[in-house]
């Protein structure tokens, strides 16, 4: 069984604030999972081939000193505690659980030819992660880069024959996994809803001068046409980050409205900074004007809107009804949002 754990590791200097947004979706979506943040000094005394950490500058070209040191955290941890790891630059849009099926689960990083190693479920000591182990002991040579020592051209091979032999590890397919390939990072900042994961390529769009993923514009805006609550609506609309559009619904409380949206939009709005209220997460939002906040199931579809009693009850809250919300962070929420979300 894979231990209800999320691995992530950095190190260098303090979390930037986008890397800081993408890592925040992993526990949003896994509230009853374990968390845990990892750095160079709390992974180091529980390494494999803790030599290699130091000799990193020798082994890989410069510019992947921190990609390689990456993956000896990434095999070493999962040896250890198993879980699931998870690189900083991912945007995970929904719950995994339901894709845990195997006791090792990875996904194509190019379909049907290279397995990606950003994100890796798998149970402690499984004998596949200890072959990739063994095997970067024997590949890291000087002048040889991650990717052919610890990543998806050294690994590929090794799960793919216990696959074969075990039936022990299922592979997920691209759009679900990496719905954007590493040669064109740009295109991770564009909505992918069919996808589980986005990896956004962070050291590709350092050598490309990209900006850094998480780096938001402004706030999510929504655009809801109001629906009748007693129909259920099957209905999901999305469009470009800003220009969402969505089905609203009201639900049997009066305090609050449910919107229908995409999973690019919820996980547009839990890369935000959100108030905390107990072990709620809500953020500070302004629907048709009036300031609210919002709360984010784990149906990846739905987002409740909690508001005031007399935008219900306005004159033009009605179905067919066009309104946009906005959700902004907490830490700019004071003025757009309500001051207490409950």
């Amino acid at each position: 069984m894979i231990p209800r754990i999320i691995h992530q590791f950095w190190d260098g200097g303090p979390l930037p604030d986008g890397m800081r947004r993408l890592s925040r979706t992993w526990p949003i979506n896994h509230p009853d999972w374990e968390y845990w943040l990892w750095d160079g000094e709390s992974v180091r005394r529980l390494l494999f081939h803790a030599d290699l950490w130091d000799r990193v500058p020798d082994i890989v070209p410069p510019d992947a000193l921190w990609q390689f040191r990456s993956d000896l955290a990434r095999w070493s941890l999962l040896w250890r505690f198993g879980g699931v790891w998870a690189d900083m630059d991912t945007t995970c849009q929904r719950p995994l659980d339901n894709l845990l099926t195997h006791p090792v689960v990875v996904g194509w990083e190019i379909q049907n030819q290279w397995i990606g190693t950003s994100t890796i479920a798998a149970p402690p000591r499984h004998p596949v992660v200890e072959a990739v182990l063994d095997n970067i002991n024997r590949a890291a040579r000087p002048g040889t880069r991650p990717h052919a020592i610890s990543g998806p051209k050294a690994v590929t091979r090794i799960l793919l024959t216990r696959r074969r032999l075990f039936k022990d590890v299922r592979v997920l397919d691209e759009h679900m996994w990496y719905p954007t390939r590493w040669n064109t990072p740009e295109d991770s900042d564009r909505p992918y809803p069919e996808a589980w994961i986005v990896h956004h390529w962070l050291h590709q769009r350092t050598l490309r001068s990209l900006a850094d993923p998480g780096t938001p514009s402004g706030a999510v805006e929504v655009r809801g046409i109001v629906e009748d609550g007693s129909q259920r609506s099957s209905r999901i609309f999305a469009d470009i980050p800003a220009g969402h559009w969505a089905t609203l619904g009201y639900t049997p409380y009066p305090g609050s409205l449910n919107l229908r949206v995409g999973a690019d939009v919820r996980a547009a709005v839990i890369q935000r900074e959100p108030v905390l209220v107990g072990n709620d997460r809500y953020w500070p939002a302004r629907l048709a004007g009036e300031p609210c906040h919002v709360k984010v199931s784990r149906d990846p579809g739905m987002v409740e809107i909690i508001h005031p009693q007399r935008l219900r009850d306005r004159p033009g809250v009605t179905n067919g009804a066009l309104l946009v919300l906005e959700v902004f962070d907490a830490s700019i929420g004071g003025d757009h949002g309500t001051s207490d979300p409950a």
